[in-house]
């Protein structure tokens, strides 16, 4: 969150970047997980509904986020994501 309020931009991209491609493996985890979980039901399934599921709430934390950030500003909408982030974290911490 800090590099935010950098003033270069290159900051900027290069956690972003970062970020995103220590993310990017999680991906796969989850669909095996997901697949290990619903075993007799077909993996497309469990994969289809879980990419359909993470379309339909990317869709509705965009509008949210871009609603917040025209209201309150960036201070607002980075609480709300940090929020939201935690929320969604706290499953995965207790098992």
């Amino acid at each position: 969150m800090g590099s935010l309020y950098s003033p270069h931009i290159s900051a900027l991209f290069f956690t972003v970047s970062l970020l995103g491609s220590f993310q990017s493996g999680f991906l796969p985890l989850g669909f095996e997980f997901a697949a290990e979980i619903t075993y007799p039901i077909d993996e497309a399934i469990t994969t289809g509904l879980l990419n359909t599921s993470a379309s339909v709430f990317g869709i509705a934390f965009t509008y949210s986020s871009s609603a917040l950030l025209r209201s309150f500003g960036p201070l607002v909408t980075n609480i709300f994501v940090l929020v939201c982030l935690l929320v969604t974290a706290l499953p995965a911490c207790e098992s």
